[in-house]
């Protein structure tokens, strides 16, 4: 199993300007992304991805990554992308790192786009949040049902 987390040394400031500059940073990447951020573990399949955005199959993601990462480094030359061992560029390993999964390779968020989508998308809940606010939630209704359990006995 191989897990890819090839350095490209892309700054969290970088990022927010990558991410709001709608040239680059397309209504689809953006799709992508944002799925990803509130995934567990921040990352998923293509597959999983494409089924959860309404893609008949991944094959569109594997042109859209590829193409945004394109897009970084004619904007940002001074990006060293990560490199295969033939001297290709591994363009989806830009934006993700990456490990092979249980028949499914993982696409996983790298920390800077994390923090820096956690600033310029404010409102976008990961899931950890969310997860955090069901069990606020259910610990709250629990409680509440406690009360009236207790209220109805006494």
């Amino acid at each position: 199993m191989g897990f890819y987390n090839q350095s490209v040394d892309i700054s969290v400031n970088v990022w927010k300007e990558i991410l709001q500059d709608k040239r680059i940073c397309t209504d689809q990447v953006l799709q992508i992304l944002s799925f990803l951020y509130q995934s567990e573990g921040y990352g998923a399949s293509a597959g999983l991805i494409a089924v959860s955005l309404n893609y008949v199959h991944h094959a569109p993601l594997n042109r859209i990554i590829p193409d945004f990462s394109k897009r970084i480094l004619k904007n940002y030359p001074f990006i060293n992308p990560p490199i295969r061992e033939n001297g290709s560029i591994r363009y989806w390993n830009l934006p993700f790192l990456g490990t092979d999964g249980e028949g499914n390779f993982i696409w996983i968020l790298r920390p800077e786009i994390i923090e820096a989508m956690n600033y310029v998308f404010p409102d976008l809940k990961t899931y950890q949040n969310t997860l955090f606010q069901e069990i606020e939630q259910f610990k709250e209704s629990s409680t509440s049902l406690q009360e009236t359990t207790r209220e109805t006995i006494v």
